[in-house]
């Protein structure tokens, strides 16, 4: 197993085997079967895309009920040290949402999407083109980079109100280089967020031989 998963970083499968006689119905089987996947993934991105978005409101009703209300904290603290606490864990909570989303739900819907389009790529007399333009429609070819911006302005609106905690709380009169330290943090998080393009074999070629 260990063997073929190192194999599988520089290789996929493909389907050039497929059967050249698959009849009509099969392939349309194959087809539907391939969109099923897609829906099904996709479905399971943005369960965890509303989750993201619920973690975030809840986190800033909090800090509203913390500045709005006389709530009583552990002695030694103020309310913006609980503000504090509150960002941290949600930005954790909320870059584990990410990971699970994009980096793992992501990368199965794409291997499914990638079958749809080099499906619609041998069978293109049989088959409708749309994920081919779905592509083509799509600036750079994928537009999870544009998902990114969402978690990650999320975590940057409570890094920037955790910063503020600070400078407000118990530990007013920390040195400015611990507030640097968390803006190079967050280009360094941005960095490591991004999702490298996925290439589909064959698909330029095919591309620069079809598209008038």
């Amino acid at each position: 197993m260990k063997y073929l998963l190192n194999r599988r970083k520089n290789k996929t499968f493909s389907n050039d085997k497929l059967r050249k006689d698959m009849s009509f119905p099969e392939l349309i089987q194959l087809y539907n079967h391939i969109g099923d996947e897609e829906r099904h993934f996709n479905q399971m991105e943005l369960d965890y895309r509303k989750l993201a978005s619920q973690w975030l409101l809840v986190t800033f009703s909090a800090i509203g009920i913390i500045l709005g209300n006389d709530i009583t904290v552990p002695s030694g603290l103020s309310p913006w040290d609980l503000i504090v606490l509150i960002c941290l864990m949600s930005s954790a909570g909320i870059f584990t949402i990410f990971v699970v989303d994009i980096k793992a739900y992501h990368g199965l819907l794409h291997e499914a999407f990638k079958q749809g389009v080099q499906l619609e790529m041998k069978y293109n007399k049989e088959l409708p083109p749309i994920r081919l333009n779905m592509l083509l429609a799509a600036k750079d070819g994928d537009i999870i980079n544009w998902v990114l911006f969402f978690y990650f302005f999320s975590i940057t609106c409570l890094c920037v109100i955790a910063n503020i905690g600070l400078y407000f709380g118990t530990y007013q009169f920390l040195p400015l280089w611990i507030h640097l330290i968390s803006i190079v943090l967050l280009v360094l998080l941005y960095f490591k967020m991004k999702v490298p393009p996925r290439a589909i074999e064959g698909l330029e070629m095919y591309i620069n031989d079809n598209l008038k």
